[in-house]
């Protein structure tokens, strides 16, 4: 089963795209596909049997001891990042990386994890430098092309990707997550017909996966072919009754045809899942107004409104980030949107950027401290209100 088209999904019927921050979320995803070689040194196996069982702070202390008898430096890193990857201490993550790029100058993976965590991030603009440095070093690795479509698809350009998915294919043309990914595109730029010809064709290999018929149905959806693509929602919400995009997209269709009872029901499913999920409140909002559900309606239309203008305000700061990247108050705003969310590793992100930037930002260095000790990281925030650390 594929992972891709989990992040490529939209909704074609009314409302908006899923938030920005939900596509950032499912694009980390592709980092599994980024695990390093089952042939890392053996004196790391260790470490990696603790990490295996969630014992991070084990695998950790294995890895030092590990390299101390000798492990090669480069996997010891890999393997030190995905235990800070695993802890959720991204920012640690990220330096580790950093290292591993120094002493490896060579090696094309630890640019491709930056590329994910920058892109899941909003730093449009390391992202892109991640992505060059990964494919300067294999230009014929699948994996580079990918990167570089996915930069096309969070653009305004989508088309601009296809030359490079289609690389991608030529290299691994087995790989059926790449087939996904390049259906996703083709929707993306509303080529909604040659979408629905690729995503037949990879059912036809993978015939029960539920998310490519998801996604064919919202191919066909773009072509207004309504029937069939019910048929396939009705099919999907029967194998998996939680499954959010199937409920929110059955909603507008039963909204399309004027049946609000069903619209209702359907869109309440979605909201019981996941509220933030798309438009739901915005349509669920109206339904109940016209229901004479009033006070309900109007609580979900300003909710959604409060969020909306939330998402909004976000994807402006990291609109400005694409030409502004070294820009103090745009990071300092966007911690304070990822603590607001209570996304407080990206918040750690944030501020060490910050400090980076500006050392002497007191104000900077004080919320970086509490953030730290919210998460636990008590000997770090000490660290950072008493001195100027190195961050």
């Amino acid at each position: 089963m594929s992972i891709l088209i989990g992040l490529l999904l939209l909704p074609l019927f009314g409302g908006t795209p899923p938030h920005g921050q939900n596509d950032r979320r499912r694009s980390s995803q592709f980092l599994k596909s980024l695990a390093p070689s089952a042939a890392h040194d053996a004196r790391l196996n260790a470490a990696y049997a603790a990490l295996q069982v969630k014992s991070l702070t084990g695998a950790y202390r294995l890895s030092v001891l590990a390299e101390q008898r000798g492990a090669r430096r480069s996997d010891v890193l890999s393997l030190q990042a995905q235990i800070f990857r695993d802890a959720d201490y991204l920012d640690r993550e990220m330096a580790t990386l950093q290292q591993w790029t120094v002493l490896a100058p060579q090696d094309p993976l630890p640019w491709l994890k930056l590329f994910y965590i920058y892109l899941d991030l909003g730093w449009r603009h390391e992202a892109e430098n991640a992505s060059r440095k990964a494919y300067d070093r294999a230009p014929h690795n699948p994996r580079c092309f990918v990167a570089r479509a996915l930069l096309a698809y969070r653009s305004n350009n989508p088309s601009a990707g296809l030359p490079a998915i289609e690389m991608a294919q030529q290299l691994d043309p087995t790989n059926l997550d790449l087939k996904n990914l390049h259906a996703g595109l083709l929707m993306k730029d509303l080529r909604f017909r040659d979408a629905e010809v690729k995503l037949r064709h990879i059912l036809k290999t993978e015939p029960q996966s539920n998310i490519n018929r998801l996604a064919l149905a919202q191919a066909l959806l773009g072509q207004n072919k309504r029937s069939e693509a019910e048929a396939l929602l009705r099919t999907l919400l029967q194998q998996e009754p939680n499954n959010v995009e199937a409920a929110f997209q059955s909603g507008l269709l039963a909204q399309h045809r004027h049946d609000l009872p069903e619209a209702t029901r359907l869109f309440e499913k979605a909201a019981a899942i996941d509220l933030q999920y798309s438009t739901v409140m915005w349509n669920l909002g109206h339904l109940y107004i016209q229901q004479g559900r009033t006070e309900e309606g109007k609580k979900l239309l300003k909710l959604f409104s409060q969020m909306d203008t939330n998402e909004s305000d976000f994807e402006t700061l990291l609109k400005r980030l694409e030409t502004r990247p070294n820009d103090i108050s745009l990071h300092y705003h966007l911690a304070r949107f990822h603590q607001g969310a209570g996304e407080l590793s990206q918040a750690i992100v944030e501020l060490r950027r910050v400090l980076q930037l500006h050392p002497t930002d007191s104000a900077a260095r004080k919320d970086l401290a509490v953030v730290l000790a919210r998460v636990g990281r008590a000997t770090e925030s000490r660290s950072v209100s008493v001195t100027r650390t190195r961050l």
